[in-house]
Formats: structure tokens, sequence, C-alpha cells
């Protein structure tokens, strides 16, 4: 992913430069998209799907920002559970009629890959 203001130039932010960091702004979207869905149905697993789809791609980026391996590895585990709990309020959300099946099948996808490589972070500690 390239700043805005310098195309062609690699970021110099880490977290920018992972695959899980995309993954997890897709998700975002979604999220937010069952959100809108949600704004009166039910706002107490809108408030937490939220919540939670946005503390991933920010977990992800602080665990880039931390030097100590036992932090990164920390911030890695907490974006790793935040996406398993988001699984389970993307079948909240269908089951409640905010996400179609295709919706909620392209979600699990995103979180699926998220999850494997999230362990994978955890384990090697590293950007």
């Amino acid at each position: 992913m390239n700043q805005p203001d310098h195309p062609g130039q690699p970021s110099p932010l880490e977290h920018e430069r992972l695959d899980v960091y995309r993954l997890a702004t897709e998700f975002l979207r979604f999220a937010l998209r069952a959100c809108d869905a949600l704004a009166k149905k039910d706002t107490e697993l809108r408030d937490q799907l939220r919540r939670r789809a946005i503390a991933i791609p920010v977990n992800v980026a602080e665990a880039c920002g931390q030097y100590a391996v036992g932090d990164r590895t920390r911030y890695f585990s907490s974006a790793r559970c935040l996406s398993l709990e988001c699984a389970a309020l993307v079948d909240v959300a269908y089951l409640s009629g905010a996400a179609s099946q295709a919706d909620t099948a392209e979600a699990k996808k995103l979180l699926e890959r998220m999850v494997t490589l999230l362990t994978r972070l955890s384990r090697a500690s590293s950007c």
C-alpha cells in the first residue's frame, strides 16, 4: 500500500506492508456495512462488531510499533482473538438478517485468512 502523497514509494509504515492489515481493513468495510444494517435492529451487536472490527487493524499497527518481542506477540495475539470474536459476531449478524449468506461467507474467508496470518505473526513476533 502506498502513501497517497508519494505514489510509487513504499510506505514507511510497517503495518501497511502486511497482508493481514489489508485483510483487516477489508473486513472492517464489511463490518461497517453490517453495522449500517443493524443501526436500529440490534444496537448491542452493532456496537460490539464495530468496536472489535476497528480494533483488529489498530492492534496490528500497534504490534508493528513495538520493539519488544513480547509486546508484539501480545498485540498480534489480541488481533487474532478479536478476529475470532468477529467470526462469531458475523454469524449473529447473519442470523439476525443484517448480512446476506454471500457476504457472511466472504467475511468468514477474510477472517480465516487473518487468523492464520495472525497466528504466524504471533509466533514469529515480527512485522
